[in-house]
C-alpha cells in the first residue's frame, strides 16, 4: 500500500499544485516499447529527488502524477504482485 506520503501531485495528494523538487521531472519523458506507436499509454520521467513524474500521452501539458522514490517503489511493487489486476478486485 501507498502512504500518502509518497505521494506529490499537480493538485494531487500534496495539494500544492505547483512544480517543486519531487514533481520537476529532470529527464525525458519515456513510455514502453510495447506500446508502439500508439498514443494511448502513460509515459514515466525521473523527477530531481529520484521518484518519478507520470503523464497522460495524449495530454504532453496536461497534469502529471508524481510519486516520491517510496512511493514509486511501493507503486512497482504493487503492480509486480498482481495489487492492480483487474482479476485481483473483489
Amino acid at each position: 500500500m501507498v502512504a500518502d506520503d509518497d505521494l506529490r501531485g499537480v493538485g494531487g495528494a500534496d495539494g500544492g499544485g505547483g512544480a517543486g523538487p519531487v514533481t520537476e521531472p529532470i529527464g525525458p519523458f519515456r513510455k514502453s516499447s510495447y506500446s508502439g506507436q500508439e498514443n494511448n499509454c502513460v509515459e514515466v520521467a525521473d523527477t530531481a529527488v529520484g521518484g518519478r513524474a507520470v503523464r497522460d500521452s495524449k495530454a504532453l501539458t496536461g497534469p502529471m502524477l508524481t510519486f516520491a522514490p517510496g512511493g514509486w517503489l511501493a507503486f512497482l511493487a504493487g503492480a509486480k504482485d498482481g495489487e492492480f489486476d483487474r482479476s485481483a478486485r473483489g
